[in-house]
């Protein structure tokens, strides 16, 4: 089986669905898929609640990585509800 960044963020998520935060924290933080806006976007989930600065941080490199109006328009929804 090959690697997939993709499947990696998913497996992510679903860990912080089960575990919780810190956990899948710690799991996203070894992918370092630093080039990829929803590798950004779900760490900026992950710490919104816990430290909001990193969040915003994260949502701000997804945003500058995003490639459509709409991505742009929800990372910034996001973004929006930290401040």
């Amino acid at each position: 089986m090959e690697y997939s960044p993709v499947a990696e963020l998913n497996r992510t998520y679903a860990l912080y669905k089960v575990h919780g935060k810190q956990k899948a924290i710690h799991e996203a933080e070894k992918l370092r898929l630093s080039n990829n806006r929803y590798y950004h976007t779900l760490r900026g989930d992950l710490y919104s609640g816990l430290d909001d600065d990193k969040a915003i941080v994260y949502l701000n490199a997804a945003h500058s990585l995003a490639k459509t109006a709409i991505d742009r328009a929800m990372i910034l929804k996001k973004l929006m509800e930290l401040r």
